[in-house]
């Protein structure tokens, strides 16, 4: 097993409400930047105003990973630019979890060379006691081999090439609600060869095609269930536990409660989750002041395809 799950630490978190977020893909406010690619604005509004909310209850807030967007932007530019919500979320003493669009970050884990204080609460993945149960809070890229390399991959390589062709149509995503790195990792899947589909999506899909209006840019559902197998795999792993992820950006929890996703803050909605002390969970998502309960039951892939 990957050894970034295996050796997770374990922190203590009291006995708060743990506001749990992720897959914020902040960026340096340009073009690339899924973080205010809806909403004008108002999502950077709804942010603060979250953050506030977590200061008035006193809770512990947990990012899972992708809190920044560096595979399409300047590692420095995105902090200097986002260095307000940084020292935001060092006042409220957040825990960061790195995913794969921050990993850049990881190198600096309990090194000590970056000063600001959220770096110093920076981690690839914990675990901890919360009403009786072993709660593992990873952000899910970890078992994904498009993703999980620290190095530049396959992923890497193509939100890049993505990053292009979104400077190109003006933003992230198409007239049709489609995301352009999503299409470049559909067409990419697909090859038999990267550079010749790359070459063939760049002349082909870069406009909206008419009749994709019920498209929305989450990753292709044969991806989606390779994830919740290999997190099953995790879980049998470790029958107790339950696994608290983002990286799908689709939110939602099984049946039995093993497997929680904080969903996203770089699509149409704002999703997270409460944890309270016994170790209950509720999926919500928050609106422009104030939070409603959004819980998505997700179906397992077959037992027979999880067994193989």
């Amino acid at each position: 097993m990957n050894s970034s799950l295996s050796n997770v630490p374990d922190l203590p978190l009291g006995d708060k409400d743990i506001l749990v977020v992720s897959d914020l893909h902040m960026g340096d406010g340009g073009r690339r930047d899924n973080f205010v690619a809806f909403q004008n604005g108002a999502r950077e509004r709804a942010w603060g105003r979250f953050l506030d909310y977590v200061e008035s209850r006193n809770a512990q807030l947990v990012v899972v990973g992708d809190l920044f967007e560096f595979w399409q932007c300047n590692l420095s530019l995105v902090l200097v630019k986002r260095k307000a919500y940084l020292d935001r979320l060092g006042e409220l003493k957040a825990i960061y979890v790195l995913g794969n669009h921050d990993n850049d970050l990881v190198g600096f884990i309990e090194c000590n060379m970056l000063s600001h204080p959220v770096f110093a609460r920076m981690n690839a993945g914990f675990k901890a006691r919360i009403g009786g149960k072993t709660f593992r809070f990873l952000h899910g890229h970890e078992t994904d081999p498009w993703n999980s390399d620290p190095n530049p991959n396959r992923g890497r390589i193509a939100a890049i090439v993505a990053g292009i062709a979104e400077d190109k149509v003006g933003g992230p995503y198409s007239a049709s609600g489609e995301s352009v790195e999503k299409q470049l990792e559909d067409a990419a899947e697909a090859a038999k060869g990267l550079g010749e589909r790359i070459l063939e999506w760049l002349e082909h899909k870069i406009s909206p095609k008419p009749g994709h209006e019920g498209l929305t840019p989450v990753q292709k559902p044969s991806l989606y269930q390779e994830h919740l197998l290999q997190m099953m795999k995790l879980h049998d792993e470790e029958r107790d536990s339950v696994l608290v992820v983002g990286h799908t950006h689709k939110p939602g929890h099984v049946a039995d409660g093993w497997y929680w996703n904080s969903g996203s803050w770089a699509e149409k909605e704002n999703d997270f989750l409460e944890i309270k002390p016994d170790g209950s969970v509720t999926g919500k998502i928050w609106l422009e002041d104030r939070s409603e309960e959004k819980n998505i039951s997700i179906d397992l892939p077959p037992l027979d395809l999880a067994k193989s």
